[in-house]
């Protein structure tokens, strides 16, 4: 049976040290939309499809969603779920539920298909769909097509606009987000104001301060830590944000004069494809690539085809960014990030020498929610211990090796797989390539090559190329193709799914 509402929740911004709450944030989210709009109210705030708000229109909706959240139960500190693929609305609620102290998880339909679970831990949720596992939520929410209208009619006193404007401590934690899930179990970052905050300082220092391209374009939904910090980087500038599908994106960035985007990196290959048929270019765009490396002949085509202002990024949702990767698989530290290469049992390892990648960074969550074990294995006395193997072969610098439970021991043998894969990559005919070792019925740790291919025409080539790459590492190898690797929905390639599948000699 279900608790009512509150008191599973209602004490989680308390479990977050407050040492340092007197610290200034500056206006950010709901906070800036008031601002721009006293400042600039007619200013277009947000478009999609054929429809545009102002930031007076996006202040008046975020109060009256508030109150109308306010109505329904919702207290500071609750965790509130939204799932809703009307753009415009669902940031409407995120501002809602920030207004009014609460902490919002973005979800996907997927997260509510089938896990109860999920939608158990949410005090309040709102949802395009009642499906089955949300038939028994004490308060759910279900969104009507008319709900902005109707979000319209809510009284709120005076012009609204001061309610958005509340100050919280800036360790609070107003925001969940998952992992991603490339070993299967997803985990639950909690982040604070401060930390979402130096998030858009951050895109800040990608985008290399020109304000002109703080304009945003997406056609990802919010349940992208991505999405978020990126239209709320253009928000606090008083930018407008511009939300599409995946088939208006390219003449929607060729449309601005000037923008800012992001792409999952499985999603390159075909933006590139599409751009390399149309025309006009889109210079003035600058694209920041995650989820994964970015291949050298993806990075190619997408600057030949699109911009040649392209930012491929090392990050992880526990610790957000943490290098600008260059062209030869280099990383550039963020210059407000700390990162020291560690030994098994934690010793840090000389400049040069390989171990564990442990970063300390002021956009890092500041714990897993639900999750203490897990907590304390990776949040550890300010810093974040990624699953990552990595080298600094200067300070500043990082090249990373493969995640430490993907390091190839095969017979004896040990490979790291990422700096092979970037090799492999650049074969022609390859868009991406994994490396990683099955033990089968000899009992002995073989090595595995799986290549993503669109033609099969070139395997035979690919297959030459690999027998040269890796000859001088094994004297055996196994090679697999596909037309497209299993990803998650922010482009990283499924490595225990392709492992399963050795495991299942398929």
């Amino acid at each position: 049976m279900k608790s009512p509402i509150g008191p599973a929740h209602h004490a989680l911004n308390r479990t977050v040290a407050e040492a340092s709450d007197a610290a200034e944030v500056s206006a950010m989210g709901a906070q800036a939309v008031a601002r721009w709009a006293r400042a600039t109210s007619d200013a277009v705030a947000v478009v999609e499809g054929e429809a545009s708000w102002s930031y007076k229109t996006l202040a008046a909706n975020i109060g009256q969603a508030a109150e109308m959240l306010r109505m329904r139960g919702l207290q500071p500190g609750m965790i509130f779920g939204i799932q809703c693929d009307i753009q415009y609305l669902h940031l409407i609620l995120m501002l809602a539920a920030e207004a009014a102290g609460a902490v919002q998880f973005s979800m996907a339909p997927s997260d509510l298909m089938f896990d109860s679970e999920l939608s158990d831990r949410c005090d309040l949720i709102c949802v395009e769909a009642m499906t089955a596992p949300l038939a028994d939520h004490p308060r759910a929410i279900l969104l009507s097509r008319d709900t902005i209208g109707e979000l319209a009619r809510i009284e709120v006193a005076g012009d609204g606009i001061a309610a958005l404007s509340a100050d919280w401590p800036p360790g609070e934690i107003i925001r969940i987000a998952t992992t991603s899930g490339t070993t299967g179990a997803r985990k639950f970052v909690c982040y604070t104001r401060r930390a979402l905050q130096n998030a858009g300082n951050g895109i800040e220092h990608i985008l290399d301060g020109r304000r002109e391209r703080y304009d945003f374009v997406s056609f990802y939904r919010f349940n992208l830590m991505g999405t978020y910090s990126h239209a709320m980087l253009a928000l606090t500038h008083g930018k407008s944000i511009f939300f599409c599908t995946d088939t208006d994106f390219l003449p929607v960035i060729r449309a601005r004069q000037a923008c800012h985007t992001m792409l999952v990196v499985g999603d390159v290959h075909r933006v590139a494809a599409e751009a390399a048929r149309l025309p006009r270019r889109a210079d003035s765009c600058s694209i920041r690539v995650l989820g994964a490396a970015l291949p050298p002949r993806l990075r190619a085509a997408l600057r030949a085809s699109l911009t040649n202002d392209i930012v491929s990024t090392y990050s992880s949702n526990e610790t957000r960014f943490i290098s600008i990767v260059g062209d030869d698989g280099v990383g550039t530290l963020f210059p407000d990030i700390s990162v020291r290469i560690v030994d098994d049992d934690g010793n840090p390892r000389n400049m040069g020498e390989p171990g564990t990648i442990m970063v300390r960074s002021p956009r890092m969550g500041s714990h897993y929610l639900w999750n203490d074990g897990e907590t304390r294995k990776h949040f550890i006395d300010g810093w974040f211990r990624i699953n990552d193997a990595g080298v600094m072969p200067e300070p500043g610098k990082l090249i990373v090796l493969g995640r430490t439970d993907d390091m190839i021991n095969t017979g004896g043998i040990k490979l790291a797989p990422y700096p092979i894969e970037e090799r492999i990559r650049v074969v022609e005919g390859v868009s991406d390539a994994i490396l990683m070792s099955h033990t089968g019925e000899s009992g002995v740790a073989e090595l595995h090559v799986f290549i993503e291919r669109d033609d099969p025409a070139f395997d035979e080539g690919i297959g030459q190329a690999l027998v040269t790459l890796l000859r001088r590492h094994v004297t055996t190898f196994a090679a697999h193709y596909a037309t497209r690797f299993p990803r998650t929905q922010t482009g990283k390639v499924r490595r225990n799914v392709l492992r399963d599948r050795l495991s299942q000699g398929e």
